[in-house]
């Protein structure tokens, strides 16, 4: 069986606009089908300091805030190196993980920190961390993630923000194979088909070539659109959970941050996912799609555009 480069998001329930749990599962948002990476019960095994993640391949320390104080990116580096040289925790190859490497320990049906029911670190900070990958646009910055429910934005890096340090590599995200559009021996990424839709090979996902186009909606409004293309076409037409739109993505390039070569047209400034925030269910995870960004979106409002995918 073919699995996913990304995860579920661990949201297991549909809502209304007013946030509100939804008694008949509404299929065309995320908790009505949870795709990606499922997070079982025994993901995580902790062998005295450490902690090994068997959903990634990955291992972090258990208390995961090792440095006690906020630190900028430059200091948060030389911190790591000081674990490496001395063989921290019996290991020599701690690094700042990257953006996608952080976001694997996010469960977005929950806050506070936005970890995985049963994680057994110490001392989570819901702040702001730092992550290896730059932004494209401004090398000055980098990115974080706020573990309070998930979002991820650039910061300076003379700003403050805490270091969680991982080993390993990662055997379930895109860093596992590259960012980019090239599919590597087997051709390109991204396939046109006959119908004019796109098809992405790394993710088995079909996308509309339209990436969102210019008109901004309501969540509701968003859904409404994904059940009438749904009734229209016959075919499983949804919003796309926040992961799966951050496959999207590629930290080397900005406005948009999209692969090179890239076959899509109308690319929208930020679109809706099908993802409700976990901190509160009347905002919505949404894709910047020309910085990069993941944030969130208050339901009612109109601020952002639709990008189905089946």
């Amino acid at each position: 069986m073919h699995l996913p480069p990304y995860l579920h998001t661990g949201q297991q329930l549909t809502f209304d606009a007013q946030g509100s749990p939804l008694a008949t599962p509404d299929p065309v948002q995320d908790g009505a089908h949870a795709p990606g990476r499922r997070q079982e019960a025994d993901r995580f095994r902790v062998s005295e300091d450490l902690v090994e993640d068997g959903l990634t391949g990955l291992t972090w320390p258990r208390c995961a805030r090792p440095f006690g104080e906020p630190q900028h990116w430059e200091e948060a580096r030389q911190a790591i190196a000081a674990w490496n040289a001395r063989g921290h925790l019996g290991h020599r190859d701690w690094r700042l993980p990257t953006r996608r490497e952080l976001r694997t320990l996010v469960d977005h049906s929950r806050s506070l920190p936005a970890f995985p029911p049963g994680h057994p670190f110490t001392e989570v900070f819901p702040g702001w961390h730092w992550t290896a990958t730059p932004w494209a646009d401004d090398p000055r910055y980098a990115w974080r993630l706020q573990f309070e429910g998930g979002r991820l934005f650039f910061g300076l890096k003379e700003e403050y923000s805490l270091t969680l340090p991982v080993r390993g590599r990662c055997t379930c995200c895109l860093d596992a194979c590259g960012d980019g559009g090239d599919g590597g021996e087997d051709g390109p990424r991204f396939m046109v088909e006959e119908d004019g839709l796109v098809r992405d090979r790394r993710t088995g996902l079909l996308w509309d070539r339209d990436a969102g186009g210019m008109r901004m909606t309501t969540w509701n409004m968003a859904l409404s659109l994904a059940h009438a293309r749904r009734q229209a076409s016959g075919q499983p037409w949804r919003l796309p959970t926040i992961n799966e739109l951050e496959t999207l993505v590629d930290p080397g390039h900005a406005y948009p941050a999209l692969p090179a070569g890239h076959p899509f047209g109308r690319v929208a400034d930020a679109c809706w996912s099908g993802t409700t925030s976990g901190v509160d269910p009347a905002w919505a995870f949404c894709l910047y799609t020309g910085k990069g960004a993941v944030g969130v979106g208050y339901k009612p409002h109109p601020e952002f555009c639709v990008w189905l995918v089946r």
